[in-house]
């Protein structure tokens, strides 16, 4: 503290300039402590609405059977803010307990709407006039949107009978090209060549097809035909998403 000297000059005055500099300096000096935030520094303490630094972990253990720390905020704000550098993430966890209640908004750095996605079509009677008088035709035509680049997993079939012999083939086309090992082929028949009416075939094929990002339009071709009846089609498309290096599942 500062001392007041009330000496008296040579007029028989008391001299308050030592007294007025004292009191100058405490109130400066009070202002600025105001101003200036409080911090906690290392092995200090934690002081609430104020900056606090650590230049280690802090660390609040409890071996007895209720939770260790809550939050509460009623002002309509999350309770806890965490913030890190880009590409840090900004919680870790020791186990892979499902945390009930807790919604992620990217799943290996993907929205919802970029993972898995689903087109189908299908017909329980195909109509005849899709051949025009020729022996190929689309049967089945279905879009499906990806969002990212990914595989397109392609799954087809088709009922085929009738009352005559009857050769055929089926196939997957995503776009104008035909998806490689798609092709299968089939009979309707009777065993041993001889045929009588009622004999049928099933024609089924699937495929996998690297797509980009886009909408991409899947044909199920139906291929030398001659007079068989085709029914119960079903085309069916899944997308999986992939990465840079075409690896399932990587970001």
């Amino acid at each position: 503290m500062h001392s007041i000297d009330t000496r008296e000059n040579s007029m028989g005055k008391k001299d308050w300039s030592t007294f007025r500099a004292a009191l100058a300096g405490g109130l400066i000096g009070a202002m600025l402590m105001a101003a200036l935030p409080a911090v906690a520094a290392t092995d200090g303490n934690f002081i609430l609405g104020r900056r606090n630094g650590a230049g280690s972990p802090t660390k609040l253990i409890s071996a007895n059977g209720i939770t260790t720390m809550r939050i509460t905020n009623a002002g309509g704000v999350a309770p806890l803010d965490l913030v890190a550098k880009p590409g840090v993430p900004p919680m870790k966890v020791n186990t892979s307990a499902w945390v009930k209640n807790l919604n992620a908004d990217l799943l290996d750095g993907r929205q919802a709407n970029q993972l898995v996605r689903l087109a189908h079509a299908h017909s329980a009677n195909v109509d005849e006039a899709l051949f025009g008088g020729g022996a190929s035709a689309d049967i089945l035509t279905t879009t499906i949107e990806t969002p990212t680049a990914g595989f397109l997993h392609v799954t087809a079939s088709v009922t085929v009978s009738g009352t005559t012999y009857d050769d055929f083939f089926c196939e997957i086309e995503v776009g104008a090209t035909t998806t490689p090992g798609s092709t299968k082929f089939g009979v309707v028949d009777a065993p041993g060549g001889t045929h009588t009416s009622g004999y049928f075939d099933i024609c089924a094929t699937n495929g996998v097809t690297m797509v980009p990002a886009g909408t991409h339009t899947v044909k199920f071709h139906f291929g030398n035909r001659a007079s068989a009846d085709l029914d119960d089609a079903a085309l069916s498309v899944i997308f999986i998403p992939y990465g840079a290096t075409g690896a399932v599942g990587s970001p």
